[in-house]
């Protein structure tokens, strides 16, 4: 809705009359045309849907997904039988099984006969081959594992012992993401021994590379091992700038939870040009943990995750190249979403556009649902995703959970995780991005630049204020500027 501007930028009465009548013919035929991205695509599976089981009784859930260039789709993730393997499939642009890959579009695969393994994301190589992460349990605690696969979805013989890699570095670690470097080199990123940020990198063939890194608590090469305070730490996402370093984030525990970020250079050192130490932490006011992290073009970091504050909400927050929290996000660096039930962003993805989506889940009376937001360049809620920027979806009736989220090349949008009546299966749900019809959009006339100009002159001088305010320890002050920022940015984002 238009609202109206003050008085004294009004033209006269006959040309607010013409230009009304023509804003309002625009808008009627927007109205009738306009379909919000963030709705489900029926060209997709069914009605949008796809679920995957690999076993009668077993519990599947996907844990990362990629797109190859032909616009087939990986999907990999566990299958909880007997004990727990790693799981792949690829799918057709529409959600069919591709029987090229595997006979049946599915692989399964053990580390050890009685061993429990578990995936916890996918690497596409520009070669066609893939590559998946995850822990192995050797029976007193968890190593590293990695597992790589050819176009057809047999186990790659030219990697680690054929196509497998276990490692032990001494203690218990786990993989939680990992990011694939332009010499074909791979990141896996998660926790170490005590539960401290862990950096471990191999090289193309699947050996670990003893030149990365400053060791492990035993000096072991080929890691670093990052505390921030002493509690419990934990490497939940991985983004590579362009120059090569490396973006770590999860969770950081002090005297509570809180984002934890740590950036390292290329060859596994802390960078201390990052907020002074390499280390950079955020609190909501709650517990607060990072489950995925994005680069924009211009290396801001955008995280998202999850805090307790106000009942368990969508947390997000972006920061400059430099570590500081971007003011031009919210104000203040952060944001946070409310579903309506307990909520958690587990993955985020940037759009073409700048636009960021945040997927996970939401908590509802009969169990979890999917749950997906998009928001704009400035961390508000885009109104042009499904009205109002938020999608909650159910999978089948039973409880489903998002760990994963993807782009098509096509700008549709792809989530996976676990979904469906028990068990689970790998369930796949695809969106919209942008209008299914042509939009006709607004006729804006000078009035509403004029209006704009007004609003935008006045933000930028109570952000000022607020900045002014903050620096001198005047909080209440601080505050108050913020939420005039607010209701200003939503009454611009009418015009």
């Amino acid at each position: 809705m238009m609202t109206t501007p003050h008085s004294n930028l009004l033209p006269s009465k006959a040309v607010v009359s013409n230009r009304l009548l023509i804003f309002c013919l625009a808008a009627v035929v927007a109205a009738a045309m306009h379909a919000d991205g963030g709705d489900l695509d029926t060209t997709f599976g069914t009605g949008g849907k796809v679920g995957t089981s690999f076993g009668t009784s077993a519990n599947d859930f996907v844990r990362g997904l990629a797109i190859q260039p032909d616009g087939k789709i990986i999907a990999a993730g566990t299958t909880e039988g007997f004990d727990a393997d790693f799981a792949l499939a690829r799918y057709l642009p529409n959600g069919s099984l591709d029987t090229s890959f595997d006979v049946d579009g599915k692989v399964i695969t053990d580390f050890g006969a009685s061993d429990d393994n578990y995936a916890a994301a996918v690497l596409l190589q520009s070669d066609g081959k893939i590559i998946v992460v995850g822990i192995t349990d050797n029976g007193t605690d968890y190593d590293f594992c990695l597992a790589r696969y050819d176009d057809t979805g047999g186990l790659d013989a030219t990697f680690g012992t054929g196509g497998l890699v276990i490692t032990d570095f001494g203690g218990s670690e786990e993989i939680f993401a990992a990011a694939l470097l332009d010499d074909g080199k791979i990141i896996v990123v998660g926790q170490f021994g005590d539960a401290d940020f862990a950096v471990a990198r191999y090289l193309a063939n699947g050996t670990l590379d003893t030149t990365f890194g400053t060791g492990d608590a035993d000096g072991v090469d080929g890691i670093t091992v990052t505390d921030f305070s002493g509690g419990e730490d934990f490497a939940f996402g991985v983004a590579i700038q362009s120059d090569g370093k490396i973006v770590v984030a999860g969770r950081a525990h002090g005297s509570d939870d809180d984002f934890g970020l740590a950036r390292y250079l290329p060859g596994g050192a802390i960078d201390p040009s990052f907020d002074t130490d390499g280390k950079i932490t955020t609190d909501f006011g709650g517990d607060d943990f990072i489950s995925g992290v994005a680069l924009q073009s211009d290396d801001r970091i955008v995280v998202v995750g999850e805090t307790s504050t106000g009942g368990f909400d969508f947390a997000l927050a972006r920061y400059l190249p430099g570590g500081g929290l971007d003011t031009d996000f919210d104000t203040d660096g952060k944001v946070t979403t409310d579903f309506g039930g307990a909520a958690r962003a587990s993955s985020v993805a940037l759009q073409a556009d700048g636009k960021i989506l945040a997927a996970g889940e939401f908590s509802t009376m009969s169990g979890n649902d999917f749950a997906i937001a998009r928001y704009l360049t400035d961390g508000s809620l885009d109104g042009d995703f499904s009205g109002d920027g938020k999608v909650e979806t159910d999978f089948d009736g039973g409880s489903d959970t998002v760990p994963s989220i993807a782009i098509q090349g096509d700008g549709k949008i792809l989530i996976g995780g676990g979904g469906g009546s028990a068990p689970d299966d790998f369930a796949l749900i695809r969106y919209t991005s942008t209008p299914s019809d042509p939009v006709v959009r607004p006729v804006y006339t000078a009035i509403d630049a004029s209006a704009r100009a007004a609003l935008e002159k006045k933000i930028k001088k109570l952000k000022k204020n607020m900045k002014n305010a903050k620096r001198k320890g005047q909080a209440a002050k601080a505050k108050k500027f913020k939420k005039q920022i607010k209701k200003l940015t939503k009454q611009l984002r009418t015009l």
